[in-house]
């Protein structure tokens, strides 16, 4: 089984310390093959990444989810993220440019 969390990157050592709360708590649950690290898939590999037959869980944004993988994968749940632009489980990002 591989899991990965691959969306939002901000901080990679961040996102690893989560996973390692998170697997223990499933395997605390009775879950056996729980991965010991997260699967960095490459950006590209994505869509392909969240329909292997091996994955456990993964994280997608809501685009991807309704327009490719409604039908190919169960929601689980949304993070609730406390950053600038967050509201509660939704998630705003900005476009820049120079």
């Amino acid at each position: 089984m591989i899991a990965s969390l691959p969306m939002y990157l901000f901080d990679r050592a961040a996102v690893d310390a989560f996973w390692s709360a998170l697997a223990g708590v499933l395997r605390v649950h009775g879950l056996k093959e729980v991965p010991e690290a997260l699967n960095w898939p490459e950006p590209e590999d994505l869509h392909s990444h969240w329909r292997r037959e091996d994955l456990l869980v993964s994280q997608t944004c809501g685009y991807p989810l309704v327009l490719g993988l409604n039908g190919a994968v169960r929601v689980l749940g949304a993070f609730n993220y406390a950053a600038d632009g967050c509201d509660g489980a939704l998630y705003r990002s900005y476009v820049v440019a120079r």
